[in-house]
């Protein structure tokens, strides 16, 4: 299991701790959803690994290798958040990036993301992390005391699936369209937001692990699945069929030519 360090960061000084009650619900929500994880068969290391709090409007937040940003020593995740009290805000940011953590952590070595793919995949168990919160929020212990929370973090959930998107990657097809969705990913949301949402609805514990392990099935360009390997695979996993099926009717060719 992974091995926390709960440090700040983009203030210049990444050496200054958490309180004590931010580091408590921080290592709550890591080790649930690390633990949630290692039950469905994704693996994490025996290493460390920080959690950097940066404020709001100072980063993005993101899981990231130490080997692509020196001075790190160990991987990090950085969390954009003023203060960690508001738990559902820290709950789907930690939701999104243990997801691409354990992507990372269970892919053949020196692969990287795919975003059109991992993106929507994060996103959606994001969503997830957020109603898995919500169902068993008087079993944890430090949420006891404040059992009308899960009724908020329910509306957060809510609120989240209430936004609309363009339907642009359902909408998208040949390569080069799909190859400019997959370069916005993380800009553009949008454009994947409706089919995030319909995979979200398609997670259970059944299918996860079979979407987290993608990039064992992404062709010679990593833009595109293998959907064929992909499918024979997994052939009753709804939501690896559905994340093909989007592949499937958006792409053509290689050359983008319809």
């Amino acid at each position: 299991m992974l091995k926390y360090e709960f440090v700040l960061g983009g203030t210049g000084n990444t050496n200054s701790i958490f309180t004590a009650e931010e580091k408590d619900i921080a290592y709550i929500i890591v080790t649930t959803i690390e633990q949630m994880y290692l039950q469905l068969g994704i693996k994490f290391p025996n290493e460390k690994i920080q959690i950097r709090k940066c404020p709001a409007d100072s980063a993005a937040p993101m899981f990231c290798l130490a080997k692509n940003n020196p001075p790190a020593e160990v991987n990090f995740i950085n969390i954009a958040i003023d203060s960690l009290d508001y738990w559902c805000q820290a709950i789907f940011q930690l939701g999104h990036e243990m997801t691409h953590a354990a992507v990372y952590y269970n892919s053949p070595l020196n692969t990287k993301s795919t975003p059109w793919i991992e993106e929507t995949i994060s996103e959606s168990m994001a969503l997830f992390f957020l109603n898995l919160f919500a169902d068993a929020w008087n079993t944890i212990e430090k949420f006891k005391n404040t059992p009308q929370y899960s009724t908020n973090v329910r509306t957060y959930l809510h609120n989240q699936l209430s936004k609309s998107g363009s339907g642009k990657l359902s909408m998208c097809r040949g390569y080069n369209e799909l190859k400019q969705i997959d370069t916005d990913s993380q800009t553009y949301r949008e454009q994947r937001k409706n089919e995030m949402h319909k995979l979200y609805k398609l997670l259970n514990s059944e299918n996860i692990k079979g979407l987290l392990l993608y990039r064992w099935y992404l062709q010679s360009d990593p833009l595109l699945l293998n959907t064929a390997k992909y499918r024979e695979a997994f052939p009753h996993n709804t939501a690896v069929s559905y994340l093909c099926d989007l592949q499937d009717v958006a792409y053509r060719n290689p050359d983008g030519n319809e």
